[in-house]
């Protein structure tokens, strides 16, 4: 009895997910415009985060949930995304790369709408093992950086 429940825990465990965004998907489709921004944090990270589940109905359902997101956030520029948190996930050496890859996505669409000051404080810390990323992602830091550059303080000992 316990071996065929231990058999199921994955599946029991992958519903109860599933179940878990189908809320948030709901929550997000049912949110106001103006609300979008605050429901974002946590959240959006933290969907991210299960882009790294094994259950291939788990990740499509967060596949569904960043399609609806990304309509809404593109059709909106006041949007504001949660780029200290996606960008600590970004850093973070224990993220998953394909969860990795769609941080600096929103870190792209949050820095190009966030404020100078904003810039100026995350992109620099987003440069922190660049060696090590992949070519794409090479690419995309660089590019954020040369947006940020006009906001980097130049220091004044040189």
């Amino acid at each position: 009895d316990a071996a065929v429940r231990a058999r199921h825990r994955p599946d029991m465990a992958a519903e109860a997910l599933l179940s878990k965004l189908e809320k948030a998907e709901l929550r997000f489709g049912l949110c106001d415009d103006g609300k979008l921004s605050a429901l974002l944090d946590p959240a959006l990270p933290n969907i991210l985060g299960f882009l790294a589940n094994g259950d291939a109905a788990v990740r499509a359902k967060v596949m569904s949930i960043l399609s609806h997101l990304n309509k809404r956030i593109r059709g909106d520029p006041a949007v504001r995304l949660p780029l200290g948190t996606l960008s600590r996930q970004f850093c973070s050496p224990a993220t998953n790369g394909f969860v990795s890859n769609f941080a600096l996505v929103y870190l792209e669409m949050g820095l190009a709408r966030a404020p100078a000051a904003d810039r100026a404080s995350l992109v620099p810390a987003l440069l922190a093992g660049v060696a090590q990323r992949s070519a794409a992602q090479q690419e995309t830091l660089l590019q954020l950086l040369l947006s940020a550059l006009p906001d980097l303080p130049i220091p004044e000992h040189a």
